[in-house]
C-alpha cells in the first residue's frame, strides 16, 4: 500500500482533470464547479437534463446543499495545513476560478470554528433524538 499525501493527491487530481478536458473537449460535456452547482443547483441541473436529454427532475437535486467548499483549509492534520501548492497545481486553480494559495490564518480559523459549531450542533441534534427514542 503507498502512503496517501497531499503531493499525491494534487497528482492525482491533475491527471483526473486532464482526462475530464479530453472529454469535455471531445463530447462537449456541460462542467460546472462543485461550489456553483451547489449554491445554484436551479440554475445548473437543467443544463445537465438538457444535454443529457433526459427530462427535468427537480426532486432529482432538491437534496444537494454547499457543505465542503473550503472545507480542506480547516483540516487538523500537519501535512495539510502545511501543503503548498505546486505551480502546475496554482495554475489549474485559478483555470477553473479557484484560489491558487492558502488562505490567511485568521480565515482558516474562521473557517475552522464554523465547521466546529456546525459540527457539535449535528452532535447534539443527534444526542437529543436520541434520549426521545
Amino acid at each position: 500500500m503507498t502512503e496517501d499525501s497531499p503531493v499525491r493527491r494534487e497528482h492525482a487530481w491533475l491527471q483526473k482533470y486532464g482526462h475530464l478536458a479530453e472529454l469535455q473537449t471531445e463530447l462537449n460535456i456541460p462542467l460546472f464547479r462543485y461550489e456553483d452547482f451547489s449554491a445554484a443547483p436551479v440554475c445548473y441541473a437543467p443544463m445537465l437534463f438538457h444535454h443529457c436529454g433526459v427530462t427535468h427532475d427537480p426532486d432529482s437535486y432538491a437534496h444537494i446543499r454547499v457543505v465542503s467548499a473550503r472545507r480542506y483549509y480547516a483540516s487538523a492534520h500537519w501535512q495539510i495545513r502545511r501543503w503548498q501548492f505546486s505551480k502546475p497545481f496554482q495554475r489549474h486553480l485559478q483555470k477553473y476560478g479557484y484560489e491558487a494559495t492558502h488562505i490567511k490564518l485568521s480565515h482558516r480559523l474562521k473557517q475552522q470554528t464554523r465547521l466546529f459549531v456546525r459540527s457539535m450542533g449535528r452532535y447534539m441534534r443527534n444526542q437529543t433524538r436520541g434520549r426521545r427514542k
